[in-house]
């Protein structure tokens, strides 16, 4: 190695070390399991969304058959339909996915969030309307109609 390579080496060095001294290396372990944990969340999120999507709207929508009971009504693929957009719609936005989504009996769905003394409520009705209710303490704090393009 010639003198002029060996200067630049300790210069190199030099420089690694200032830098070292005048800016401190970062942690990773807090920001790495803070990306991790959100990830997690994210997976998490999307494993029950996947679930919600699956496990309900598209075996509801491939079979109505098996939900035609006496004094009950199931939803029609139209609505079937239109509770999957919304669905797809919430999971792209990474909105918190539901509780469970449920059956009303006259036609409609539901997508029910419970948190603590809270119930959130995306109810898609027979007849295309579409209501976002609140309910805190099981009273009704609000109430909201929702229309989406094409409604």
């Amino acid at each position: 190695m010639n003198a002029e390579n060996a200067n630049l080496m300790d210069a190199s060095q030099d420089a690694a070390a200032l830098a070292e001294k005048l800016i401190p290396p970062v942690s990773t372990t807090a920001v790495d399991d803070e990306r991790l944990a959100s990830v997690q969340s994210h997976e998490s999120e999307d494993l029950a969304w996947d679930e919600i999507i699956d496990s309900y709207l598209i075996k509801w929508g491939r079979d109505l058959a098996v939900l035609v009971d006496e004094d009950f009504t199931p939803p029609t693929v139209e609505i079937i339909s239109k509770a999957y957009e919304v669905a797809m719609y919430m999971r792209g936005k990474r909105w918190l996915p539901p509780t469970r989504a449920v059956l009303d009996g006259d036609g409609g769905l539901a997508f029910e969030r419970y948190s603590d003394d809270s119930l959130q409520s995306i109810s898609f009705y027979a007849d295309g309307k579409v209501e976002l209710s609140v309910f805190l303490e099981g009273r009704l704090k609000e109430r909201y109609s929702l229309h989406f393009e094409g409604q």
